[in-house]
């Protein structure tokens, strides 16, 4: 049995992964009428339709529950991710001599409710990796699994919600 918590009233749902036909589906709310997304294998960093909702409700300059970790040499440093394009290179990393003025882009977006995150090496002279260490293509687009460490110069950065 799984259960997950309703994205609005905090209602615990269960049911049976084994009787499940599909790996993702939507769950009505009894309580609270909002619809929530479960997927049971996600490829994507998926929230539920009232915390996306939230989101795009809030000003674009206002920091939403999106963290980016970055740890260079045991220092740790935290940023707040806002919706759209959020640009991390030796700014937010002074110490990392190895990152480029703008080595990466972490863009936020609601895309059918669900909040996309992906990251974006921008032509860095040390390469982005992804956390199997591939290196990531400049300039391409590639969706971030969240809780999974990324290697920019060489500082590891991971996102949270």
């Amino acid at each position: 049995m799984k259960s997950f918590n309703c994205g609005k009233c905090k209602s615990l749902y269960s049911f049976d992964e084994q009787k499940i036909e599909h790996r993702k589906f939507a769950v009505i709310c009894k309580i609270c009428g909002i619809k929530n997304i479960v997927d049971l294998e996600p490829k994507k960093a998926l929230i539920t339709q009232a915390k996306a909702e939230n989101i795009a409700r809030k000003p674009a300059n206002k920091k939403i529950k999106v963290m980016a970790t970055i740890v260079y040499q045991g220092n740790t440093t935290q940023l707040g991710l806002n919706l759209g394009s959020n640009i991390i290179g030796r700014k937010a990393m002074v110490h990392d001599r190895f990152l480029s003025s703008k080595h990466c882009d972490i863009r936020l977006h609601i895309k059918q409710g669900q909040l996309i995150i992906e990251i974006i090496d921008l032509k860095s002279t040390n390469g982005s990796f992804d956390f199997n260490k591939n290196k990531l293509i400049p300039l391409r687009s590639y969706v971030v699994k969240l809780n999974r460490t990324y290697y920019i110069g060489q500082s590891k950065i991971s996102i949270t919600l």
